[in-house]
């Protein structure tokens, strides 16, 4: 990644090895968990691990594109100094598609255990002739299904769209020179990087709390909140910009991101600690008042 002043982050041998590896031990322990547990759990420790990490990274991607537009909106050209950090995070919603392709797929060929992971998809709670038939299970059946899970592959689709075109005209920022005038006082790239801004955001306040409700919300069929989807939004808002100044702090060691500086550091921090004071809130709000008190 590079930032704004064309420094460039290498990856020396010994970094990819390092990096290599992790991901190595995490698709071991992966495909470990498959073959773990008793056979009556029927591989419900892998789908849960596989689902679990999936939205957590996925969610982390998606943030770091609401964070680039909501910057570009409100006209935050602070950002600039460390953009170059989330609009490589946001890229992994690419690997985000071929995850939750994968769910998708094992929920409609109703793959073994993916019947425990979502009991939505267990066709005995929805026959209303078996046993262990559900009725609140079958009504929602409409709107939680396989094909609807289908449809956050979609979503997620949308999203790197304008991950794309957010980082397209990042890069074309950096090469296309400008000049203030009279008639023209701001530049055609910040043009079409707000217009962008000001259709994702809509689309993606609508859409993740959708796919948040089909990933996360559905696991407990019986439960369902409308405080829900800003709960696990704001959640992973807060996990990508510790992760970002986590990744900062690492290229700043290796002698990067000169021009991020103490007022920079503030602003991140101040958003770390904002964020987590109104997911504190959510969860209070959700836990206590509705849950607790039910």
């Amino acid at each position: 990644m590079s930032n704004h002043n064309n420094e460039t982050f290498v990856f020396d041998g010994k970094t990819k090895l390092f990096t290599i590896s992790l991901m190595a031990i995490g698709v071991l322990c992966l495909i470990l968990s498959y073959f773990s547990g008793t056979p009556d759990m029927h591989h419900l420790r892998f789908w849960t691990n596989f689902l679990h990490n999936s939205v957590f990274f996925a969610g982390i991607a998606f943030t770091a594109v609401l964070f680039l537009a909501c910057h570009a909106l409100a006209w935050g050209g602070w950002v600039a100094v460390i953009k170059r950090v989330p609009e490589a995070m946001m890229y992994f919603l690419f690997v985000g598609i071929v995850l939750f392709s994968i769910i998708a797929a094992a929920l409609y060929l109703n793959a073994d255990g993916t019947d425990l992971l979502y009991l939505w998809n267990n066709q005995d709670y929805l026959n209303p002739d078996s046993a262990h038939f559900d009725a609140l299970a079958f009504h929602k059946s409409a709107f939680v299904n396989p094909f609807a899970y289908f449809l956050t592959v979609v979503v997620l689709a949308l999203w790197a769209f304008f991950a794309v075109m957010f980082r397209k005209i990042s890069l074309s920022e950096d090469s296309t020179p400008f000049t203030i005038s009279s008639t023209n006082t701001v530049p055609d790239n910040v043009k079409k990087n707000r217009i962008y801004a000001a259709a994702f955001l809509p689309i993606a306040g609508f859409s993740s709390a959708y796919v948040i409700w089909q990933w996360v919300m559905s696991v407990d069929t019986h439960w369902y909140s409308t405080l829900f989807a800003w709960y696990c939004t704001v959640s992973l808002f807060v996990s990508m910009v510790s992760f970002t100044f986590l990744i900062i702090l690492f290229l700043r060691k290796k002698g990067l991101m000169n021009k991020f500086t103490d007022e920079h550091m503030h602003d991140l921090g101040k958003y770390i600690f904002g964020f987590s004071v109104f997911w504190t809130y959510l969860w209070f709000s959700q836990f206590m008042l509705i849950w607790y008190s039910n």
